[in-house]
C-alpha cells in the first residue's frame, strides 16, 4: 500500500471519529451504540495507516529504537479495537478499561512520536510539529470543553480533525522523496 493510500485512509478515520465527535456534541452524552463503535473501530484502521504512512516515510528517522518506539500508537489503536469488541459483547460496561488504557497510551505515543518526528529531520516546517496535535488536543479540547460545558464533545471532535490533519501529511508528502529519504535530509 502506497503512502498516499495511507494518507487517505488516516484521514477517513479521522472523519469517521469525527462524527463520534458531533454526535456526542448534539447529544452533550456519550454514547455506546454500535455504530458509535464501528465509527471508533474505523478511526483506529484509519490512525494505523497513518502511523503506518508515518513510519514508511522514515519520519521519526532510520534509527531501529527509535522507530520500534514509533509503533506504540498502533499497539494503543489495537487495543482501542479490543475495547470496541469488549463493549459490543457487554453494553452496560461504563468504564472500558482497554479503551482508557488504549486512550491514554495513544497520548503518550503520540507525544514520543511528535518529538521523534522533530528530531528525525526528515519532515520540514509545521509539518514535522503535526504528530503532537493528536497527543495534545484530548487536553486542549477538555479546556475548551469545559469552558463550554461540553467536555467530551469537544475533546472527540479536536481529536478527530488533528488525525484528520496528520493523514493529510502523510498524504500530501507521500511523493515527496524521489530517492531514499536519507537522500532528502538535507534538502
Amino acid at each position: 500500500m502506497n503512502k498516499k493510500t495511507l494518507g487517505l485512509l488516516c484521514m477517513i478515520g479521522g472523519g469517521t471519529y469525527l462524527i463520534v465527535g458531533i454526535k456526542f456534541l448534539m447529544n452533550r452524552v456519550p454514547s455506546n451504540e454500535l455504530i458509535d463503535l464501528i465509527l471508533s473501530t474505523l478511526w483506529s484502521f484509519g490512525g494505523i495507516c497513518g502511523i503506518l504512512g508515518l513510519l514508511a516515510e522514515r519520519a521519526t528517522g532510520e534509527n531501529r529504537i527509535v522507530r520500534g518506539i514509533s509503533y506504540l500508537p498502533i499497539v494503543a489503536f489495537l487495543l482501542n479495537i479490543a475495547g470496541n469488541v469488549v463493549q459490543v459483547f457487554n453494553p452496560g460496561l461504563e468504564v472500558n478499561p482497554l479503551t482508557f488504557i488504549a486512550l491514554l497510551l495513544l497520548a503518550i505515543g503520540m507525544l514520543l512520536v511528535g518529538f521523534l518526528t522533530v528530531f528525525g529531520k526528515v519532515w520540514k516546517g509545521g509539518r514535522q510539529f503535526v504528530p503532537f496535535l493528536p497527543a495534545l488536543m484530548p487536553f486542549v479540547g477538555m479546556a475548551i470543553g469545559s469552558l463550554v460545558g461540553i467536555v467530551g464533545g469537544v475533546n472527540v471532535s479536536l481529536v478527530a480533525i488533528s488525525w484528520i490533519l496528520l493523514g493529510f501529511v502523510v498524504f500530501s508528502y507521500g511523493e515527496a522523496f524521489t530517492t531514499s529519504p536519507i537522500a532528502n535530509i538535507g534538502d
